[in-house]
């Protein structure tokens, strides 16, 4: 402890519950002009031009995680400057190890997305976990509508009674609906799911 009494060392099990939340928020994390994908622009842009340093990307993400501390501070959440650096790590660490895996190789580093991102290895995964689900469930031209869900620490999808394994990095949980039946499914954004449900369902 210092002096004035404010912890000093991370808290790892408040850094995970950090990085879980931030990646579970669409106004942090998603598609779109968030602090999350002005990150991951910066940090595929110097992959591309061979300048990235892998040691200097938590630092980025430090600034994502004092913004989402400072978010939920508000909702009673409390997290000390250790543990957002902690969190910073962690959250770094994931997505240059998914960009190292090609799961972000559908994303252009300007944000757009590839026109042959149904041949990624994200989109195979993808279409592995979900796709029978989906094709059971709808139907070629149906409209659908999609909305995130927000998991509890348990990994439950509370409004829908429905389980899901332990937290895959860098997605985020939606459910799909259409005129008859309702599908959740794992995705790293928005933009990405309507890409992957074009090529699944037609």
């Amino acid at each position: 402890m210092r002096p004035n009494g404010k912890a000093t060392v991370a808290d790892e099990h408040e850094a995970m519950d950090l990085v879980l939340s931030t990646e579970n928020d669409a106004e942090l994390w998603g598609h779109g002009n968030t602090q999350g994908e002005s990150i991951r622009k910066n940090l595929l842009l110097k992959r591309k031009k061979g300048t990235l340093n892998p040691d200097l990307a938590p630092k980025l993400f430090e600034y994502l995680m004092e913004a989402a501390a400072k978010k939920y501070r508000r909702h009673g959440g409390v997290y000390n400057a250790a543990t957002r650096r902690a969190a910073a790590y962690a959250i770094a660490h994931q997505f240059l190890e998914q960009v190292e895996d090609g799961e972000w190789d559908h994303m252009q580093p300007n944000g757009s997305l590839q026109s042959n991102c149904h041949t990624t290895p994200e989109f195979k995964k993808f279409k592995d976990d979900f796709g029978y689900e989906l094709k059971k469930a709808f139907k070629s031209g149906e409209k659908l509508t999609i909305s995130k869900v927000r998991m509890d620490s348990g990994g439950y999808a509370p409004d829908h009674h429905r389980y899901f394994g332990g937290h895959l990095p860098g997605r985020i949980l939606y459910l799909v609906t259409g005129p008859y039946d309702s599908v959740i499914v794992r995705a790293p954004d928005k933009e990405f799911l309507r890409g992957a449900l074009k090529h699944i369902i037609g």
